[in-house]
């Protein structure tokens, strides 16, 4: 025992010996100031440092272990480089083994959210399920007899036949391959009015460019993007003459059907017409959808129980879409009389599921919803609860107006969600005791020219397709005695 003491006393008198004195200015160490104060680390170094006394003999006597450090198990990254990454030491890192989560790309979980969110459509009292459309033939297949031609004209805008006037098409082929199924035949009539609309083509290609790039939000895309492409097609046909301020000529008298894009963000479902869930734990078995908010239809479909659709759900922001295409009726159609009688003297003081007054006497034909392309929410939840609280009150209104007995099918309706460029239909089917929503099909985008005139074909053939077999279709539902 002497002869080791001995051994490392001589070992710590040789080390003592090779620092090198110093004076004591170079002694004195300047604290440092609370702003260039280093944190404090608990990270343990391993090695022994230069000028680092050697272990005594009772701090080797302390334990038997050998000095060498030992690793903690083989591993891709050791607990001291993520420790030090991380500034902490081993005592800072758990090391409970835990199962890895398997790894979902960004897409996958995307997926996996649109399904859990539109779990909620299968719980109404009248289910809404959704069929893909895979291809062109199974379309013509599957989609309702009275949106085929709707369809067959947006495929053909696909394709990109015919969407862009004669009369621009020195400017366009520019910027767009000059091949000749892209433009139209001459039009003699045109007085410009294909300039003007290539101005504004030109406009909202810019500004949806800026706002996918600024990450602007779904207002700013409405504002600047959506709402200049609707009114493209669905401007207001009331004209008037201004040349004399006192001979004001209105001309809002029109003689035709008229179709508007209506922007609808602050209009709530009536409670009237609110969709209902299917074995809910009410008093009456159901409980309203509609006021179930966004935030609570991410569950998965298991925890749709009855326990979990309580009535606290019940009291949320509801659900709203972003814009409506309603239609206009000539004073003197019978259509337009039933509608006015209809809400006079009936309990339901309003043609559509929606209270909003500018929209008390124009039915509804097609609801759209828009999203940026990062947000969380699946527009086609919204879309669905709207459309199954608008075939909620086309039942009341016809039991109001012709009472119980055998009805016709009702008319199909198309839904349109917009997600950042892209545009995209459904098309829904009444079956009776549910609802069918087939889809998506592409309509067009914003992202470049000829996509744009893709989506104003397309969308001119929605505007064509309400003025003819929607009108047809919801008088046949409201007026029996004219059919």
């Amino acid at each position: 025992m002497t002869t080791s003491f001995q051994v490392r006393k001589q070992s710590i008198d040789s080390w003592l010996d090779a620092i090198e004195p110093t004076s004591p200015e170079q002694q004195t160490i300047e604290p440092a100031s609370p702003e260039h104060r280093e944190p404090p680390t608990k990270r343990v170094c391993r090695r022994p440092a230069q000028n680092t006394p050697p272990p005594t003999e009772d701090s080797m006597m302390a334990s038997d272990k050998p000095m060498t450090p030992v690793r903690r198990g083989a591993r891709k990254r050791t607990n001291e480089e993520a420790g030090g990454e991380l500034g902490l030491d081993d005592e800072g890192l758990d090391e409970t083994p835990r199962p890895r989560r398997p790894y979902l790309s960004p897409r996958k979980r995307q997926v996996n959210s649109l399904k859990r969110s539109r779990a909620i459509l299968g719980h109404l009292q009248k289910p809404i399920q959704i069929l893909a459309v895979p291809d062109y033939a199974d379309a013509l297949q599957s989609l309702p007899a009275d949106v085929i031609p709707l369809y067959e004209q947006i495929s053909t805008a696909n394709e990109f036949e015919g969407v862009i006037p004669y009369e621009v098409r020195d400017i366009v082929k520019k910027r767009v391959r000059d091949k000749p199924q892209y433009f139209r035949a001459p039009n003699p009539a045109d007085n410009g009015k294909a300039m003007a609309v290539l101005a504004s083509v030109y406009a909202i290609k810019h500004r949806a460019t800026e706002a996918q790039v600024y990450q602007r939000d779904e207002i700013a895309w409405n504002t600047m993007v959506h709402s200049p492409l609707l009114y493209l097609v669905f401007s207001s046909d009331v004209k008037v003459d201004t040349t004399f301020l006192a001979d004001v000529h209105d001309t809002t008298q029109s003689t035709a059907i008229h179709v508007r894009a209506e922007p609808v963000m602050s209009a709530s479902i009536a409670g009237d017409s609110i969709p209902l869930l299917r074995g809910s734990s009410s008093s009456n078995g159901t409980e309203p959808a509609c006021s179930v908010s966004i935030e609570s239809l991410l569950v998965s479909e298991r925890s749709l129980t009855n326990s979990n659709l309580s009535l606290s759900m019940m009291r949320s922001r509801g659900v709203k879409v972003d814009y409506v295409l309603a239609v206009e009726f000539p004073e003197d159609t019978l259509l337009r009389k039933t509608i006015k009688e209809a809400i006079q003297d009936s309990p339901l003081p309003h043609i559509n599921q929606t209270a909003y007054l500018p929209l008390k006497e124009s039915p509804i034909a097609v609801a759209i919803e828009t999203k940026t392309d990062t947000s969380a929410q699946d527009p086609l939840v919204q879309l669905g609860i709207w459309t199954g609280a608008w075939y909620k009150h086309m039942y009341d209104l016809r039991e109001y107006l012709a009472g119980p007995g055998p009805k016709p099918r009702l008319v199909s309706v198309p839904v349109i969600q917009v997600v950042g460029h892209q545009w995209q239909v459904y098309f829904a089917q009444d079956m009776g005791e549910s609802i069918i929503i087939h889809g998506p099909i592409p309509l067009g985008s914003t992202a470049n020219i000829l996509s744009i005139y893709g989506l104003l074909a397309s969308l001119e053939a929605v505007k064509q397709w309400v003025e003819g077999a929607f009108c047809t279709g919801l008088e046949a539902w409201l007026t029996p005695e004219a059919r």
